[in-house]
């Protein structure tokens, strides 16, 4: 953080390294800004995860929505369209495949019917044991992507 006289937050990525800068006494411009970032990051890595996952599994979508969510990792319409949350970013790669798996099955399948978990079971062989991590990694995640902060939340 690197207060300025700046009212605006400008957020720099230097290798490893986020440098936000202006008034960095305003809490949630930070966090607006570094939600931006999160989905800029989301729509980067995930479609191309999605892509890949999609085509091991022989199966297309018409769009990709990256979104921030404070309930669903993910979600796929009717119309073939998929939304995944950018707060996948957090969880470990086994879990995102498994909810990418979970929506594109939903391709196919627009229901938790029996069929659908048949269809999930066939690209993922763990995802009952998925589904519980999922629960519990939920709390990975930082409560900042979808609430205002908390003075605790940053070390400025």
């Amino acid at each position: 953080y690197q207060q300025t006289d700046s009212e605006r937050i400008s957020l720099l990525e230097k290798g490893d390294l986020l440098r936000l800068s202006g008034d960095i006494q305003n809490h949630e411009a930070i966090r607006k800004s570094l939600c931006r970032w999160v989905k800029k990051q989301g729509q980067q890595h995930l479609t191309y995860c999605l892509a890949d996952v999609a085509e091991s599994m022989g199966l297309t979508y018409k769009s990709l929505a990256i979104r921030l969510q404070k309930k669903r990792w993910g979600s796929c319409s009717a119309s073939k369209r998929i939304n995944l949350n950018a707060a996948l970013l957090f969880l470990p790669p086994t879990l995102v495949e498994h909810v990418l798996v979970h929506e594109l099955t939903h391709l196919n399948h627009l229901n938790h019917s029996a069929s659908f978990w048949a269809g999930v079971e066939q690209h993922d062989k763990d995802y009952k044991a998925n589904r519980r991590l999922l629960r519990k990694h939920g709390s990975d995640v930082p409560s900042w992507l979808t609430e205002p902060f908390d003075n605790a939340d940053l070390n400025v």
